[in-house]
């Protein structure tokens, strides 16, 4: 009998019978694609970009954590866990970057990089809301809305442009820092390395 219905056309969906297709998930498969691009910009180097070195060492650089929040100890729990069980973990290690220090000095006196493109665009802003108003009309209306609020009209793209830059800050301070982790051997190196 279903298979008389499937070749008829009858379907019946609330029993469960037929395809159903839905143009939703599509959407939601492209919306989740264009995020991964977004983050994957945001990333810089791809994993497939990464240079993989011939010779092994001793020592494991640890790169791109969120150094707030992490220490030394913390990795070296991490990475004692990877470890084979003759390995030995000689000492964990965190240094700042180059990249970092000269972040953290011009943070120092001008704050973070993003704060301060921020305050700029929002003083350009100003400045041209305040030379529209003074400008002679042109014939065009604003809107009742616009008369009551002006600062509203840029105020989802300027939330949007906001949550990019502090992202990218967020990103960028990952390099402040990297730690070496010091092994005993090749070998137990290049097994934490590859396991975790």
């Amino acid at each position: 009998d279903e298979d008389e219905d499937e070749d008829d056309g009858n379907v019946d969906y609330s029993r469960g019978e037929g395809l159903l297709e839905s143009s939703s998930e599509d959407e939601e498969s492209d919306l989740e694609e264009a995020a991964e691009e977004e983050e994957n910009e945001l990333w810089g180097l791809q994993q497939e970009e990464v240079p993989m070195a011939e010779k092994t060492s001793h020592r494991l650089a640890i790169c791109n954590m969120d150094w707030d929040h992490i220490t030394a100890t913390d990795l070296f729990v991490l990475c004692n866990s990877f470890k084979p069980a003759t390995g030995v973990i000689k000492s964990v290690t965190i240094y700042p970057s180059e990249f970092g220090k000269e972040r953290m000095r011009a943070e120092e006196v001008e704050g973070p990089a993003f704060l301060r493109e921020q305050n700029k665009d929002e003083e350009e802003e100003k400045e041209e809301t305040e030379a529209a108003d003074v400008a002679p009309s042109n014939g065009s209306r604003r809107s009742k809305y616009e008369e009551e609020d002006p600062a509203h009209r840029s105020a989802d793209s300027g939330k949007e442009f906001n949550d990019l830059k502090l992202r990218e800050y967020q990103l960028s301070r990952l390099r402040y820092y990297y730690a070496v982790v010091v092994c005993d051997s090749n070998e137990t190196a290049e097994s934490i390395y590859e396991q975790a």
